[in-house]
């Protein structure tokens, strides 16, 4: 009975992975949501308003902040996937839980 309390009260190191990748997960999901919405006004802007002088219509500067914005749509994909993972990690059926080898290269691959 003892030990059924102990692995209640002490949630496992998968549990709290799964734990700690979903809540940074949604954390980084919004930030990176967010940005791009103030990224995305703030080019709507400077296109629109005639009275900035800020030369997005060249080629240059017009592709740099579009490839930004894309960037952050990017990331906004990868925390989404960590949300994911972490909601893997969480299920109760151990056979939809993700490899370790798969976890480490997720985690590698957001990380370079």
């Amino acid at each position: 009975m003892s030990s059924y309390l102990e692995s209640k009260s002490h949630p496992s190191e998968r549990q709290q992975a799964a734990s700690l990748l979903q809540s940074l997960g949604w954390s980084g999901f919004w930030i990176q949501f967010v940005l791009t919405i103030v990224s995305l006004l703030i080019l709507g802007f400077a296109i629109l308003d005639p009275t900035l002088n800020l030369n997005l219509k060249s080629g240059i500067g017009l592709l740099s902040v579009i490839g930004e914005i894309a960037a952050l749509g990017l990331s906004i994909y990868w925390f989404f996937r960590y949300v994911h993972l972490g909601q893997q990690l969480s299920a109760p059926e151990p056979a939809l839980h993700p490899s370790r080898k798969k976890i480490i290269q997720v985690l590698q691959l957001g990380v370079h």
